[in-house]
C-alpha cells in the first residue's frame, strides 16, 4: 500500500517531482542544427490540416493551442510515458527544481473536504516565520474565498513574484473563526536530506533520509555524515522509500560518499546495443568505518534505484523494505525554442550486475511488509458524522481511531461504540463531550493522524532495520 496515496499533496511554491529523470539536460550549443527541404509548390499535410482546421472546426480558437496540442501529440505517439513534452510553465519549472529555485511561502497541503490543509510547514520559509502550522486550513487568499478550488488553483493564487505579500485567511476548530496572516513571497531552500542520531545499547545509530536525488542532495548528505560521524555513529539507516529518483550526477556523488571502487556502478545500454560504463569520480576518498542498511520501498524509483542497487551490489550492504517501483530508462531533457522543452527516454540503465530493471524493481534482501494505511484520510469536519449515520466519513473515523487504540467496528455505521469511542476521546482532549465529530473534533483527529503517519514506531520496516541493528 503506498502510503502516500492517502496523503496527495502539493507544495505552495513551484515544485513537483516526477517519477525520476536519471539522465542529465542537454543544452541547446550542443544541439546540433538540422535542416529540411521542403516543395513550396503546394502546402504540407501539416499546413493543409492546419489550415481546414481553422476554416472549419467550430472548437477553432487561435493557432498557438494548436501548436501546442500537435507538440505534445508527436511526444504522446511515443506511447512512453516518461517522454514528455513541456510547455514554458513546465520547462520553468524543471529548470527551477534543477537549481533549487523554488519561490512561494513554503508550506506543502492537503485537500480535506472544501478546504486545503497544511501538512508541511518548511523550515525557514516565510510560512515557517509568519506562524503557519500543521493543521491549519486555508480558507482565503487575498480575500477570495478557496472553498471548492484544486489544490492547484490555490497554489495560483498565492504564487506570484518574490516580495510579493499575500494575505492568507486559516481557520483551525471553526471555519468561521478566520485568522489573517500576511506573508511574504520568497525563495525557498527546499533540503532533500534530513538526518538524526541516537543511542541504544551502547550502540549510536545513524539516520539518514534522502527525499529525491537533485543537484544540491550530495552536498546535503556529505554534511549531514560529517555531523554524523563526529557523533561516532557505529551503524546507519540510509532510507529512500519514497524517493522518486533525479538526476544520474547526484546519484552518482551520493553513493561515491558510501563505497569506494572501480567498478562501473551501472552501465547505460543504447538504442545501437552499445554500453557505456559509469563509473565513480572518488571525490571524497572516505572510508565507512560503520554498518550500513538501506531501506526503499515500491515508490523508490530510477535514481533511488540506482542508489540502491549499487550499495547491494558494490558495498555489499543489506535492502530492507518492498521491491522497488522498476524504472529502468533514462531521458534527456533538451531545450526548445519560446523555452519551451522535450524529455526523451534515451537509453536504458542496467545495475553493476548488469541486469535491467525495467517493471521489475530491485527486491530487497529483506523483504519487510508495511503498517497497513488503507482506507485512512484526513477527516472532513463538513461532513455529518454522529450516531446512526453511515458513510466513508464516519469509516475514516472508526479506522484512525482503531489506530489509536480503541477497539471499534471499521464499517462506516456509527454506532454506540463508535459514539462512546468519540466521547472518549473528547474527554481526553478536553474539548466539549457531543459525541458528534464537528470541526473541532476533526481538528485534532487530523493531528492525530499527522503524528501517527511519521510515528516511527508504528513504522514496521524502520523498526526490522533497528532490530536487526540491535540484535
Amino acid at each position: 500500500m503506498k502510503k502516500l496515496n492517502i496523503l496527495i499533496s502539493c507544495l505552495l511554491f513551484v515544485f513537483g517531482v516526477t517519477v525520476g529523470i536519471l539522465g542529465m539536460s542537454i543544452h541547446k550549443s550542443f544541439i546540433e542544427d538540422t535542416t529540411t527541404t521542403t516543395t513550396k509548390d503546394e502546402p504540407s499535410l501539416e499546413e493543409e490540416l492546419l489550415e481546414l482546421i481553422k476554416a472549419y472546426s467550430l472548437y477553432y480558437t487561435n493557432d498557438d493551442v494548436l501548436l501546442e496540442g500537435a507538440l505534445r501529440g508527436i511526444v504522446e505517439s511515443l506511447n512512453d510515458p516518461y517522454s514528455t513534452y513541456m510547455n514554458q510553465e513546465e520547462y520553468e519549472e524543471y529548470e527551477n527544481r534543477s537549481s533549487q529555485k523554488f519561490y512561494g511561502i513554503g508550506i506543502g497541503v492537503v485537500k480535506v473536504g472544501p478546504y486545503p490543509m497544511i501538512l508541511k510547514v518548511y523550515d525557514d520559509s516565510p510560512a515557517k516565520q509568519a506562524g503557519f502550522q500543521v493543521g491549519y486550513f486555508i480558507k482565503t487568499v487575498d480575500g477570495q474565498d478557496v472553498k471548492d478550488l484544486s489544490i492547484d488553483d490555490v497554489a495560483s493564487l498565492i504564487r506570484g513574484t518574490v516580495n510579493t505579500e499575500r494575505s492568507i485567511g486559516i481557520f483551525t476548530t471553526n471555519p468561521e473563526d478566520v485568522t489573517i496572516i500576511n506573508v511574504i513571497i520568497k525563495e525557498i531552500n527546499v533540503k532533500t536530506v534530513s538526518y538524526d542520531y541516537f543511542t541504544i545499547d551502547n550502540k549510536t545509530i545513524g539516520y539518514v533520509k534522502i527525499d529525491s536525488f537533485m543537484d544540491y542532495t550530495p552536498q546535503e548528505v556529505e554534511r549531514a555524515m560529517r555531523n554524523l560521524e563526529e557523533q561516532g555513529i557505529d551503524h546507519l539507516i540510509i532510507d529512500v522509500r519514497n524517493n522518486p529518483g533525479g538526476t544520474l550526477s547526484s546519484v552518482r556523488n551520493t553513493i561515491d560518499y558510501f563505497v569506494n571502487t572501480t567498478m562501473p556502478f551501472m552501465y547505460v545500454e543504447y538504442r545501437d546495443g552499445s554500453l557505456k560504463e559509469e563509473r565513480l569520480y572518488n571525490i571524497y576518498n572516505h572510508t565507512v568505518t560503520y554498518d550500513i542498511k538501506i531501506l526503499m520501498d515500491e515508490n523508490s524509483a530510477s535514481a533511488a534505484e540506482v542508489f540502491a542497487a549499487a550499495m547491494r551490489d558494490l558495498g555489499h550492504y543489506d535492502l530492507y523494505g518492498k521491491t522497488t517501483f522498476g524504472k529502468g530508462t533514462m531521458q534527456y531533457i533538451i531545450p526548445l525554442t519560446g523555452n519551451r522543452g522535450v524529455k526523451i527516454t534515451s537509453a536504458r540503465w542496467l545495475t553493476p550486475n548488469k541486469q535491467w530493471i525495467q517493471d521489475h524493481g530491485i527486491r530487497p534482501t529483506y523483504e519487510v511488509e508495511q503498517v497497513s494505511y488503507q482506507g485512512l484520510s484526513y477527516i472532513n469536519g463538513f461532513e455529518t458524522i454522529e450516531y446512526d449515520h453511515v458513510g466513508e466519513g464516519i469509516k475514516r473515523v472508526q479506522l484512525l481511531l482503531n489506530c489509536l487504540g480503541y477497539e471499534i467496528r471499521s464499517d462506516g455505521y456509527f454506532d454506540t461504540n463508535t459514539l462512546n469511542a468519540v466521547k472518549d476521546y473528547q474527554t481526553k482532549k478536553g474539548i466539549e463531550i457531543t459525541g458528534i465529530v464537528d470541526h473541532e473534533t476533526a481538528y485534532y483527529l487530523n493531528l492525530d493522524l499527522f503524528n501517527f503517519l511519521n510515528n516511527k514506531e508504528y513504522d514496521m520496516q524502520y523498526q526490522r532495520v533497528l532490530s536487526d541493528i540491535l540484535g
